[in-house]
């Protein structure tokens, strides 16, 4: 099939989960929505690089109330090995569950340093062929690392992959006891987002890198580190941007 036939097929399947009504959640907590409608329009859960919908359409799910940013992609740091990893032993404080480990939550934007919990200050920067991470000390405003970074080159890749066309599918929710309930109901197909479009919303602080090392609550790893994805998000709301989209409803 050509990208207009998938396309189409993908219209078609989506428009008969439309027609179902609210749908039974296959999962429960945050992640039901995006497994659910996986799962309907046949899209096998895995950690390919490869787009979900035939190897064309990267699926992105979420409840009509929930909060407005939507991940582009997960990507750690290209360099150095294991900058996740550093970046939680380096500058990630204790899980208030779980004291002995460490977590690191917080979100990075390109204009000015954050600041995460008082001591540390992040900012993206552009330097030549690289998106730098720097990291700064709140208390002396020195520089503590300016070597954790990816290299376009990997991010080029993954932004003509993952966000050469993009369904992002809208969903009311209910519940009835502890089951939580789906109707999906809308969908915008965003198309032509370039890597050009991606450091120019990074430069208008559109795009968000989001650092999200956390560990277990729950089940057999509970106490455990665990990286839930760290990304890049943007606000749906600036969408429009970047995208040309296409509703269907």
């Amino acid at each position: 099939m050509n990208t207009e036939e998938i396309i189409n097929k993908f219209i078609e399947d989506f428009l008969k989960i439309k027609n179902e009504g609210f749908i039974e959640s296959h999962r429960s907590h945050n992640t039901g929505i995006g497994k659910t409608f996986e799962d309907l329009i046949g899209v096998a859960e895995n950690n390919s690089q490869m787009n979900d919908y035939m190897n064309l359409i990267e699926i992105k799910s979420q409840r009509k109330k929930a909060e407005s940013y939507i991940t582009l992609f997960t990507k750690s740091p290209t360099n150095p090995v294991n900058a996740n990893k550093i970046l939680k032993e380096s500058y990630g404080y204790p899980d208030s569950k779980f004291p002995s480990v460490k977590i690191l939550h917080t979100s990075i934007f390109y204009n000015e340093y954050n600041n995460c919990k008082g001591k540390y200050g992040f900012k993206l920067e552009l330097e030549n062929d690289k998106l730098v991470l720097l990291i700064k000390d709140l208390n002396d405003l020195k520089i503590v690392s300016n070597e954790i970074h990816w290299n376009f080159k990997t991010l080029q890749e993954i932004v003509n992959t993952k966000c050469s066309i993009i369904a992002f599918i809208s969903a009311d929710t209910k519940k009835s006891g502890d089951k939580e309930f789906f109707h999906f109901t809308k969908c915008n197909l965003l198309f032509n987002f370039t890597f050009d479009k991606f450091l120019k919303a990074i430069k208008n602080n559109d795009i968000m890198f989001n650092i999200r090392i956390g560990s277990y609550k729950t089940g057999d790893k509970i106490g455990f580190p665990h990286d839930h994805g760290s990304g890049f998000r943007i606000h749906k709301t600036n969408l429009n941007k970047y995208f040309d989209i296409k509703e269907i409803f």
